[in-house]
């Protein structure tokens, strides 16, 4: 192999401009330099917070994008699609654990549900999504394994000039929520819905008297809880959801209710429906 030359200055350029990208200092052998260059990451700048735009409409509208970031904050998705026409499709690629207080609120979006399965807490009114009135979004599920805490989160799709059948989840589970708040399901008028608060290990403790608003669709709410606070969650459940559901009481833990002993996620008490 030919020898060549390469002048100091040329080789200091090189390390600076190493460096930069890097964030490191000082002097870098040639073998360095090749070992610092292999480290810095392919495929240009990483997104880790923001919006990223990745399908458009033929009239120049979004259709559909990705959300980076941890935590979804108030706002941020405010106004995100075009009114009138059908709302982007947004994916939350990072998995957000937190969404700020109405972080989807007049956001005129659809949302890929499966991608904000990690959320574990959230504000109030949350996931109360505005949408065009031509998408109804009746189907779409709202499935939290890891949702322990926040009240009022806002379940409901607020269409703008809705019927009064849309824009509404059919399916809710919560499997780990322990405390409901008022309106938390406010105004859900979805036909054979599906709703499960608690589960084995994680009793519904607290229930404010509203949790669903005068709810008039039908369906079927399952609720664990202990046989200590099933008449109380029971009253709070029934006072705001509408005479056809069907109400489910669970035991989340070895219980005792009425006078019969219970294992944990038999069922306690069974209740109308139409």
């Amino acid at each position: 192999m030919a020898d060549y030359l390469i002048q100091d200055t040329t080789l200091d350029a090189i390390a600076d401009a190493i460096n930069a990208k890097t964030g490191g200092a000082g002097a870098l052998t040639p073998a360095q330099m090749v070992t610092e260059i292999g480290n810095i990451p392919s495929g240009g700048a990483t997104i880790t917070d923001g919006v990223v735009y990745t399908d458009f409409n033929s009239d120049g509208t979004v259709k559909e994008a990705d959300f980076h970031g941890a935590v979804v904050k108030k706002g941020s998705l405010g106004y995100f699609g075009y009114y009138g026409t059908s709302p982007a499709l947004v994916h939350f690629v990072d998995k957000p654990t937190y969404l700020e207080e109405s972080a989807l609120n007049r956001a005129f979006i659809s949302v890929d549900m499966s991608t904000l399965e990690s959320v574990e807490d959230c504000g109030s009114a949350a996931f109360s999504v505005s949408v065009n009135s031509a998408n109804d979004l009746r189907a779409e599920s709202l499935v939290l394994p890891s949702f322990t805490g926040a009240r009022k989160i806002g379940s409901r799709f607020r269409g703008a000039n809705a019927p009064n059948d849309a824009y509404y989840y059919g399916t809710i589970i919560l499997p780990k929520v322990q405390k409901i708040g008022s309106y938390d399901f406010y105004q859900t008028r979805v036909s054979n819905a599906v709703f499960q608060l608690g589960s084995v290990g994680f009793p519904v403790t607290e229930c404010d008297q509203r949790p669903f608003g005068g709810s008039t669709g039908s369906g079927t709410i399952t609720v664990y809880t202990t046989g200590a606070l099933l008449d109380t969650i029971k009253t709070a459940i029934q006072n705001s959801a509408g005479s056809n559901y069907t109400f489910i009481y669970k035991a989340s833990e070895a219980t005792t209710y009425g006078g019969n002993i219970y294992a944990a996620g038999d069922t306690m008490l069974t209740v109308g429906g139409a």
